[in-house]
């Protein structure tokens, strides 16, 4: 999505195309991935200040419809050795969606 400099800093975003919409999915396939960097790929995870899992919906308060999701706790163990935090992203939802 993004590779680049931010406030004086390197920044990378990325997301996974093409799978589920569950979250612990979504987060274990990451976890796949950073597990399965090389050795040196891996030494600039490690030694990144900030590693986050950002979890983006597009609220729609006025709907009936819920914005929920679960990560289950061995996917959350697995997301703290890697050093990352979690945050959760709330995009507001477009008010002429017709869908809302």
């Amino acid at each position: 999505m993004f590779s680049g400099r931010i406030g004086g800093q390197n920044c990378l975003y990325v997301e996974i195309a093409g799978i589920s919409r569950s979250q612990n999915r979504i987060a274990n396939a990451f976890c796949d991935l950073i597990e399965g960097l090389s050795e040196k790929n891996r030494g600039v995870w490690d030694e990144a200040q900030r590693k986050e899992f950002d979890f983006g919906y597009e609220a729609r308060l006025s709907s009936e419809r819920a914005n929920h999701f679960k990560i289950k706790s061995g996917t959350l163990r697995r997301m703290a050795k890697l050093g990352a935090s979690v945050a959760v992203t709330l995009y507001r939802g477009d008010i002429n969606d017709s869908t809302a």
